[in-house]
């Protein structure tokens, strides 16, 4: 019995390419990845034609070899990337995200960027459980990971271009791919570029568009400085939202990182009640309450407690502290 089970833990299925005669060999546990192989290998019993002589199943001519193989190595190595570096640059990088989709896979997350403002197409509920993290700094490969689940969002609509601001913030990301070759390669950019070009080009300004490079600008852009291996630093110059990763922490850890101090927000209500001087030192006696109103003042939230500088004008529903500086809101 333990030698059978050897033999179904290392069983291969076999998968033809009618147009290439290229084939795919995959164990039970990368088949899984692959909802629709899995339904072909479960039902090849429902199909005469599914399996030839050499016990291969026969996919579709319209799934493409050149394509499969970046999202065969893609998926089952966990590197996102893998879909746009392994695609060559002659292939329609369109036609594999298609295909992507086709073969049922699990779709890549959504990047979660540092300080990101991007607004959802489809809200989604945000986890608890994802709460307790934090940003790193990314290496190479992570780098270009995150880039790609980014594109890839941007194929599937997931951002509201609508949005002024998510409109912006798109349009820096992509810019960031295409300056800088030193992290992302020529195949990388192309096939960021044709992604563009179809799925968010129309919603960019006249200037944005015009920032855009075209593809023989892209074949223009070299470097002797690429980074090769993706475990390496990123360069120092690499300085935007794919710079940083997202890694999960304890509870513990993050209720120390986001621990304020109460000296640095706050001080007791005697220090404050007794610092007359400092808060009125800027009212200017020698005007009325019209001409003070017009002071250029700047409001301090503490807690609340009513204000109790009887000198100055401002009235509160909740207590602030005003010195000279910015005009007052409130």
């Amino acid at each position: 019995m333990a030698e059978a089970s050897n033999i179904e833990q290392t069983m291969y299925y076999s998968f033809r390419f009618g147009k290439t005669n290229k084939v795919v060999h995959l164990d039970q546990q990368q088949l899984q990845h692959f909802p629709y192989l899995v339904a072909l290998v479960e039902r090849s019993q429902d199909f005469i034609s599914n399996k030839n002589q050499n016990d291969e199943y026969v996919l579709d001519s319209n799934i493409r070899y050149r394509w499969f193989l970046p999202i065969i190595c893609s998926v089952t190595q966990e590197q996102p990337s893998l879909l746009f570096s392994k695609l060559p640059l002659t292939c329609n990088v369109l036609g594999s995200l298609q295909l992507y989709d086709y073969l049922c896979i699990k779709p890549l997350p959504l990047p979660r960027f540092k300080d990101d403002k991007l607004v959802r197409t489809h809200p989604t509920a945000a986890d608890e459980n994802e709460k307790y993290v934090k940003f790193v700094r990314a290496n190479v490969g992570e780098t270009r990971n995150l880039a790609v689940q980014f594109m890839m969002a941007i194929s599937r609509d997931e951002y509201d271009l609508n949005d002024l601001e998510t409109k912006d913030e798109v349009f820096s990301l992509i810019m960031s791919i295409f300056s800088n070759s030193k992290v992302f390669n020529i195949k990388f950019r192309s096939h960021t570029l044709k992604i563009v070009m179809n799925y968010c080009y129309a919603s960019f300004s006249e200037e944005q568009k015009k920032e855009i490079p075209t593809v023989k600008r892209i074949k223009q852009m070299k470097t002797t400085e690429f980074c090769v291996n993706n475990n390496e630093a990123l360069p120092d110059d690499f300085q935007n939202k794919f710079a940083w990763k997202l890694v999960e922490i304890s509870k513990e850890e993050y209720d120390a990182i986001h621990a304020t101090p109460d000296s640095d927000f706050y001080f007791s209500f005697d220090d404050w009640s007794q610092s007359d001087d400092m808060v009125c030192s800027g009212y200017p006696y020698d005007l009325d309450y019209d001409e003070w109103d017009m002071t250029e003042t700047c409001c301090t939230f503490y807690e609340n407690h009513p204000f109790l500088n009887s000198r100055n004008p401002f009235r509160h529903h909740i207590g602030f502290n005003c010195y000279t500086g910015t005009r007052c809101m409130f």
